[in-house]
């Protein structure tokens, strides 16, 4: 499911829409996979397909890193959330 959102997200295969991504993202999520917690994280930091949404952000890239996503923690440390 991640997949399909990141087909989405980059057009690889089908037109590129940021608001499938994020749908894809979210019932991945669900599922359990702490990559597409990362991705909807990035997409509530930039607003692409979501509502911009910073505390958000800063919670999912937390758990992601939690789950051991690293570039989560990376982000975690280079991104103000203020």
């Amino acid at each position: 499911m991640n997949e399909l959102g990141e087909m989405y997200s980059d057009g690889k295969g089908v037109k590129a829409d940021a608001q499938k991504a994020v749908e894809w993202y979210l019932l991945a999520d669900k599922n359990g996979c702490p990559m597409a917690k990362h991705n909807l994280a990035e997409r509530y930091r930039t607003g692409n397909g979501i509502p911009k949404d910073l505390k958000k952000a800063k919670a999912l890239f937390e758990q992601s890193a939690k789950s051991g996503i690293k570039i989560s923690e990376d982000k975690l440390k280079s991104i103000p959330f203020n």
